[in-house]
């Protein structure tokens, strides 16, 4: 039964547990637990998840964990975070930044951190890399097999969301993670899902 599934979600609770002051919230151990889930083949149950809540919840906090865990322990090669303002994806990635500043042993596996606005990229020195990408750029010129998107609400046209699961097509076992909260009337994509 797809209950019976096996979740990935425990080892990025334990993550936050080790990198994140106080760990995961509750509501964040349950997305982690129920929207990372594992088929026998290996590709995730929810290759599209979405999570909506109020303002200043730990969305996050949550998506710091989980891009964290992609560069880190889960060999993912190429995640790309988006948000409708650039703003909001550099603070990400500050955070991102200070994240692997503090833990030494984080750190030690930083082949290099870009910061070149627009394109931010982190590069590990076993091949995965993070980067960010200004809202309707988010997948040109790249095979990412794992998408963040950030403040879904604002992503008016479905254009970009479109040419976002384009590019993921290639990946062997791509995933969406959106965040957001909740949008109005001009909300296309986060209406769609």
């Amino acid at each position: 039964a797809l209950n019976d599934l096996p979740s990935k979600g425990f080892e990025l609770i334990d993550f936050a547990d080790r990198f994140i002051e106080g760990g995961f919230m509750p509501w964040q151990k349950w997305l982690a637990e129920h929207s990372l889930k594992v088929k026998p083949d290996g590709r995730w149950q929810h290759p599209i998840s979405v999570a909506m809540l109020p303002r200043q919840q730990g969305k996050s906090t949550y998506m710091l964990a989980l891009i964290a865990m992609g560069l880190f322990e889960w060999n993912e090669k190429l995640q790309i975070s988006s948000a409708h303002r650039l703003v909001t994806s550099l603070e990400q990635f500050r955070q991102l930044v200070g994240m692997i500043e503090t833990h030494d042993d984080l750190a030690k596996q930083i082949k290099r951190i870009r910061w070149q606005h627009g394109a931010e990229e982190i590069e590990t020195n076993h091949g995965t890399r993070f980067l960010i990408k200004a809202g309707g750029s988010a997948a040109r010129g790249a095979s990412p097999t794992k998408v963040l998107l950030d403040e879904l609400r604002e992503m008016h046209d479905l254009e970009s969301f479109a040419s976002l699961r384009f590019a993921l097509m290639a990946a062997k076992n791509p995933s969406v993670n959106a965040f957001t909260n909740a949008g109005d009337s001009h909300s296309v994509v986060l209406q769609m899902l």
